[in-house]
């Protein structure tokens, strides 16, 4: 039986911590290495990892100083003994086969990568997701390529799936930056052979705490590093001859971050929006003429490169003009 190491970083989530750490506990897959690393908690997180210790001989807990999410996941991929490993983060909690039936597809599959989606949740609901329980599986670059058009449901985060850990051991987390797991997705996506995929939400990801970096969406920081780490993965494909897809890669994240204009934001944060789209205005246009790009897609580009304020103005007046006809039906 492989053994899977689990992976998680915690910082003051006493509040959410013991339902995270019970669901990754009774796994119906059993065989886990459960590696928890306390970075530098101020609250009683660490307490409660060691009466955890020693409640399950499987768990392993780690104090650390302060160093993010990046330094404690990197710090968990050196310590781990498994034949993969899991992600998971310390105020989510994940379904209770999850690892059973990843696990099954990997190796049925001969596969470097086993993923599933995620549903979002708050103090109040979980949001509805459809699950098919369709199994896809993808060879060499074509996860790396349906990650980029946005097909199915995969995630730019690392934590709704199983790894490989000889493909992970030497990417690491990038220190001290937000959005940690643009780069790292990139480079797995790569690397990898093959991969599987289930189209089923077996992770719960918490949404709405002050803390997280969803409250923070928009700030200069947040939106410094998101493009930062953005334009290091345009590269990191380009170094390694993927110029097609990181042609695309550009082309997709220049529509989301135009939409960001649309927001509250601040002149500063707005400026450094501007600054990115205008300096890819030349590699979108060249993208525009790519089969992959959908129409409805190609027209938001049009929008875009006359002006982002024009697109975002367009869409208001098309969602007014929706909303008057669905209150007339």
């Amino acid at each position: 039986m492989d053994l899977i190491s689990v992976i998680v970083p915690v910082y003051n989530v006493e509040e959410y911590l013991e339902k995270c750490l019970l669901s990754i506990i009774n796994q119906t897959y059993q065989n886990l290495e459960i590696i928890l690393i306390d970075d530098g908690s101020t609250d009683s997180s660490g307490i409660i990892c060691e009466q955890y210790k020693e409640k399950d001989k499987r768990i392993k807990v780690i104090h650390k100083e302060n160093g993010g999410l990046s330094s404690a996941r990197n710090i968990g991929v050196e310590q781990a003994s498994g034949t993969w490993v899991a992600f998971v983060d310390s105020d989510d909690y994940i379904e209770v086969t999850m690892y059973e039936i990843l696990l099954k597809l990997a190796i049925e599959n001969k596969a470097d990568i086993a993923l599933a989606h995620f549903r979002s949740f708050d103090s109040n609901e979980i949001e509805a997701c459809v699950d098919s329980d369709n199994i896809i599986t993808f060879k060499e670059h074509e996860l790396l390529e349906v990650y980029i058009l946005g097909d199915y449901h995969i995630s730019t985060s690392v934590w709704d799936r199983l790894y490989r850990k000889t493909l992970i051991e030497e990417i690491i987390f990038p220190k001290g930056k937000l959005h940690e797991d643009i780069l790292y997705t990139i480079e797995a996506f790569y690397k990898c052979n093959k991969a599987v995929y289930i189209d089923h939400a077996y992770y719960y990801y918490r949404i709405g705490r002050d803390k997280s970096i969803m409250a923070k969406q928009y700030d200069f920081k947040n939106l410094t590093d998101l493009l930062d780490l953005t334009n290091q993965a345009a590269d990191y494909l380009r170094d390694h001859d993927e110029k097609k897809l990181a042609s695309l890669y550009v082309t997709k994240r220049y529509l989301e971050f135009s939409d960001i204009l649309g927001k509250k934001i601040t002149i500063e944060s707005k400026n450094l929006i501007e600054k990115y789209l205008n300096q890819n205005k030349k590699e979108v246009f060249k993208a525009f003429f790519n089969k992959e790009i959908r129409n409805k897609e190609k027209i938001l580009l049009i929008l875009t490169l006359v002006s982002p304020d024009f697109k975002i103005n367009i869409l208001k007046i098309y969602m007014y003009i929706r909303g008057k006809k669905v209150k007339k039906q």
